[in-house]
């Protein structure tokens, strides 16, 4: 038979024998969750069990004990069990050794640093890609923890059903708080999706679990895209907005034919706007052709 108890730190009321002489009958503290006994296999093979259940939360460390005795008393094979956060903290581990680091941190504007100085706030040296992760493992953690998930093994698909019909878009803000948050995208819930069975596909190959609950998910359909061009109109109200736009310049004939102009070339050549404010003489070819390294798909487009 395998127990759980308590064992009390020095700090504890129950570490004082002479006033609790059995201090594993007491429950009611912060102390750390431990396991004492041994169990029988189907096979009589005798199994010790003692050590630290890794919790002080009680009900978790019970969901804990009983998640390892249970395949030992089925007679099934038994991995190394591990708790839904160390899976997730090694996961994001691994990926931050694997993916390049960013070679843009310093690059940004005088703006972007006096608004961060403005209010406290660092650079963000996390890959994008890490961030994306983490963006839906760490409320993976949240829903585990309020629905008494603990080790990795527990989650079923039909938790991640329940997860993944929680998910929201971006916040939406009030005087500087959140109020609200907008409905998932679809195209959201599909990367989010994707990235949630790259977690999993990790601690298959990683021993962790058996099988990857995320992978027996139905699919997200995601909608094609209308695209509704700028009228005529449009464009000319474009170009008209101009000069009440950026009253300060609207003097300045330079100033007003360069933007004129960058206006132009996005309508014309359909690039982002990062990659026509960066253009350069030697960017356009002899025959009119503009051919750049895009930034965020780094193909090199002729237009």
């Amino acid at each position: 038979m395998v127990t759980a108890y308590r064992r009390h730190e020095a700090r504890c009321k129950y570490a004082k024998k002479k006033k609790y002489p059995e201090p594993r009958k007491h429950k009611d503290c912060t102390c750390p969750v431990h396991m004492d006994g041994f169990l029988t296999t189907p096979s009589g093979e005798k199994i010790v069990m003692r050590g630290s259940l890794d919790t002080r939360n009680w009900e978790h460390g019970r969901i804990k004990l009983n998640a390892m005795i249970e395949p030992y008393l089925r007679g099934e094979p038994v991995l190394r069990d591990i708790t839904v956060e160390d899976a997730i903290n090694k996961f994001l581990a691994t990926k931050r050794t694997d993916i390049p680091a960013r070679t843009d941190i310093g690059g940004e504007s005088d703006s972007v640093t006096a608004f961060r100085e403005r209010n406290g706030r660092k650079a963000d040296d996390e890959q994008d890609q890490v961030r994306k992760y983490r963006d839906v493992l760490t409320p993976l953690k949240a829903f585990c923890l309020q629905n008494g998930l603990v080790l990795l093994k527990q989650i079923t698909v039909d938790h991640l059903d329940e997860f993944r019909s929680a998910w929201k878009g971006r916040p939406t803000y009030r005087n500087g708080k959140i109020v609200d948050h907008k409905k998932k995208t679809q195209g959201g819930k599909q990367r989010y999706q994707q990235n949630l069975t790259i977690f999993f596909n990790h601690a298959v190959d990683r021993e962790w679990i058996l099988k990857n609950p995320a992978s027996k998910l139905t699919k997200i359909i995601v909608p094609d895209s209308v695209i509704n061009p700028f009228t005529p109109k449009e464009w000319t109200d474009t170009l008209d907005s101009i000069e009440p736009t950026f009253p300060k310049i609207h003097k300045m004939v330079r100033a007003i034919s360069d933007t004129v102009l960058a206006i132009l070339i996005l309508k014309e050549s359909a690039l982002r706007i990062g990659d026509v404010v960066k253009l350069r003489p030697e960017d356009i070819t002899p025959t009119g052709e503009i051919e750049i390294e895009t930034q965020k798909t780094a193909s090199v487009p002729k237009v």
